[in-house]
C-alpha cells in the first residue's frame, strides 16, 4: 500500500477580508484649479451641459471607468464647480460660472473662495486657524491625521492640494506668502450660491413659502433653471431699499446668467 503524503492546510491569505483604510472625512483628489479646468471645459466646448462620456473625451482620458476621471469629477463636484443635471449628465453650477465666465474679477475671487470653504476639511482648517499662521508641515500632518482622521498615504497629498488651491483662490496673496490664510480683501465665506439643492422627491411636497423676494417658495413645480432659482434666492424681500451698484450687479448677473443658459436664436438659425 502507497503511503499517504500528509498535505499542508492552506494558510489564510493576510490581506484576504481586510477593509480598506478610509478617511473620517471627504477631500478632493485634485485642486482647485484643476477642478475649475474641467468647468471651464463644458463651459466653452460643451456648452455648459454634457454627460460624462463627453467629458471624459473632452478632458482627454481613455473613458469614464478610468479612475483618475473619476476622482477628477468628484473634486469638481466638491468645490461646488459643476453638479449633476437632474440624471441628465453634468452642468456647470452657478458657482462655477461665477469662475469661468464672470461677470468682475472680484465676483470670480468671491466664487473662488466659496469653493475652497465649500470643501469640509478645508473650512475647518482655515476656521481653526483664521488669523494666525498655519503649523509647520509636521504640525499639519498630525492635525490631519489625528483630528479629521485622513489615512496616512492621504496626508501628504492633500496638505498639498490644501495648500494650492488656498493659494489658487487668493487666501494667501495678502500675506504673501503659504503661512496665513485670509480672505482677500473686499470678500467674504459663502458669497456666491453653492451648487443648487437637487429637487425633492416626486412622493414629497415642495417646500413653501418664507424666501424673500423669490416669489413665494423656490420654483414650485416651474421648471427654472438653478442659477436662476439662485439669484433669485438672494433677492431681498420687496420694498427693501437697494443701493444703485447692488441694484446693477443684480441686474448685470441676471443678465450674464439668461444669455448662458439660453443661446441666441437668430445666431442658431443663421
Amino acid at each position: 500500500m502507497a503511503a499517504v503524503k500528509a498535505v499542508k492546510e492552506p494558510e489564510a491569505d493576510p490581506k484576504a477580508g481586510k477593509a480598506r483604510a478610509q478617511s473620517g472625512v471627504r477631500f478632493p483628489y485634485f485642486d482647485l484649479e484643476k477642478s475649475v479646468e474641467v468647468a471651464k471645459v463644458m463651459h466653452e466646448q460643451g456648452g455648459g451641459r454634457c454627460d460624462l462620456a463627453q467629458l471624459a473625451t473632452l478632458l482627454g482620458y481613455s473613458g469614464v471607468g478610468n479612475g483618475a476621471f473619476r476622482v477628477r469629477v468628484s473634486a469638481a463636484k466638491m468645490f461646488g464647480v459643476i453638479e449633476d443635471a437632474d440624471g441628465e449628465g453634468l452642468r456647470v453650477s452657478a458657482r462655477g460660472q461665477a469662475i469661468v465666465a464672470p461677470i468682475s474679477d472680484a465676483a470670480a475671487m468671491r466664487a473662488r473662495v466659496d469653493a475652497f470653504m465649500g470643501v469640509d476639511l478645508f473650512k475647518k482648517v482655515y476656521d481653526q486657524f483664521h488669523g494666525t499662521s498655519l503649523p509647520e508641515e509636521v504640525g499639519l500632518r498630525n492635525l490631519l491625521q489625528t483630528r479629521y482622521r485622513v489615512v496616512q498615504d492621504r496626508i501628504a497629498p492633500t496638505i498639498r492640494i490644501m495648500l494650492d488651491s488656498a493659494e489658487q483662490a487668493g487666501l494667501f496673496k495678502a500675506a504673501g506668502n503659504r503661512t496665513r490664510m485670509v480672505l482677500p480683501l473686499g470678500t467674504t465665506a459663502a458669497t456666491t450660491p453653492p451648487p443648487a439643492t437637487p429637487p425633492p422627491a416626486a412622493h414629497e411636497p415642495p417646500p413653501r413659502g418664507g424666501n424673500g423676494g423669490g416669489g413665494g417658495g423656490g420654483g414650485g413645480d416651474l421648471d427654472i433653471d438653478p442659477a436662476i432659482l439662485g439669484l433669485l434666492k438672494r433677492l431681498p424681500p420687496g420694498g427693501t431699499p437697494m443701493s444703485s451698484k447692488t441694484r446693477k450687479s443684480l441686474i448685470e448677473a441676471f443678465t450674464a446668467t439668461v444669455n448662458f443658459i439660453y443661446p441666441d436664436a437668430d445666431a442658431a438659425e443663421a
